[in-house]
């Protein structure tokens, strides 16, 4: 990703995008989020600094992180209050600023999967697969009942249950979801799946979603 510009990228990553209703108008994933973003902030009173605090947190982390991509530690003034805020963080797609938005990175993850008695040999905290969920919401985010909802990642994380204590899993869906499931859009086939994985070690429990 980072051997093209900017604007390849943005063009290459937009066409996630629902591709008769969204993405022939010149929807990009920038201006969707922003789209999102100013929902969300009328919606439960969020403000730009709201937003600037999230910026300043997430940068600064990352100087922890030897592998982080932006090594550049940032303030509120630097990025929002100052005269020279406009300059060092200015509008991507308002009210999303250079700060709130993603880099374009490379960068890769796995997940090694094997059973008990392997894992258990291997000198590394065991981590047990509690289950596997799916979920569909519409493509098209003009189609949603709710678009600040992320339903299918919601939905795609309450669905996992195991069966036993083993690494037996299983998914178990509504009537009503796998018809959500199977759906597609007015304008064109296509939909917005999200998988979720619910982890379990040393009796606590996370989760992880993706979206694809």
């Amino acid at each position: 990703m980072r051997e093209i510009t900017n604007l390849e990228a943005t063009e290459f990553v937009a066409t996630l995008t629902h591709p008769l209703a969204e993405y022939i108008y010149g929807v990009t994933l920038p201006s969707l989020a922003a789209m999102f973003t100013r929902l969300y902030m009328e919606k439960y009173g969020v403000t730009e600094r709201h937003l600037a605090m999230v910026a300043v947190k997430n940068q600064n982390n990352a100087l922890r992180n030897e592998f982080a991509h932006l090594q550049q530690e940032i303030s509120i003034a630097g990025i929002l209050d100052s005269p020279e805020a406009m300059t060092n963080n200015p509008y991507v797609s308002e009210p999303l600023r250079f700060f709130d938005c993603c880099p374009v990175s490379d960068g890769g993850a796995c997940v090694i999967l094997a059973s008990e008695d392997v894992a258990r040999k291997i000198d590394r905290p065991l981590v047990r697969l509690a289950g596997v969920g799916q979920a569909t919401d519409t493509h098209a985010v003009h189609e949603r009942e709710e678009p600040t909802d992320l339903l299918a990642v919601r939905q795609g994380f309450v669905r996992p249950t195991s069966t036993s204590p083993s690494f037996t899993t299983r998914s178990r869906f509504s009537r009503s979801s796998r018809a959500r499931r199977s759906g597609s859009s007015r304008r064109g086939r296509g939909t917005w799946h999200s998988n979720a994985a619910r982890l379990s070690s040393g009796g606590s429990s996370r989760s992880t979603c993706r979206a694809a």
